[in-house]
């Protein structure tokens, strides 16, 4: 009997390269969120600073053009923290469909090992169903010339 092949192994391994690959996507864009998650800290961390340096020069009464200035600039950093929020919040849904892309194909190759096992399960038993047909063979041969 011929030694046994899984016709489908081209797509078994297809499937694991392609669940290898989206793993890499993913980690990649993990690594994406942490660093605009970190940015998004950075920009709140320094409008708290800011904001308590506002909050004192009006309390003393600095010039209104440095008022001003300070309030524009806190005006422009909940901006970009508003922008950094609205850029994290795409990046959770491409996350999330990476995900679910990855556990998609997951089961397609899940799947494809079962089929696998099926497979080779059928192979061992006509294997072993050949060979039990030989012994049987040979032992009645054996019995009818001796």
């Amino acid at each position: 009997m011929k030694k046994f092949t899984f016709s489908l192994k081209k797509v078994l391994e297809y499937k694991t390269h392609m669940e290898e690959y989206e793993k890499e996507v993913l980690a990649q864009l993990n690594s994406c969120h942490h660093q605009l998650e970190n940015e998004l800290m950075g920009l709140g961390s320094r409008y708290i600073a800011l904001q308590g340096k506002y909050t004192e020069k009006c309390r003393r009464g600095s010039e209104v053009v440095e008022i001003a200035g300070i309030r524009s600039y806190l005006q422009e950093l909940l901006n970009l923290m508003r922008k950094k929020r609205q850029e994290i919040q795409l990046l959770e849904k491409k996350i999330d469909k990476q995900i679910d892309k990855i556990i998609e194909l997951a089961q397609e190759k899940n799947a494809m090992e079962k089929l696998e096992e099926r497979y080779y399960q059928f192979y061992k038993d006509k294997l072993r169903k050949e060979t039990e047909n030989f012994i049987d063979d040979f032992v009645v041969n054996t019995k009818q010339n001796g």
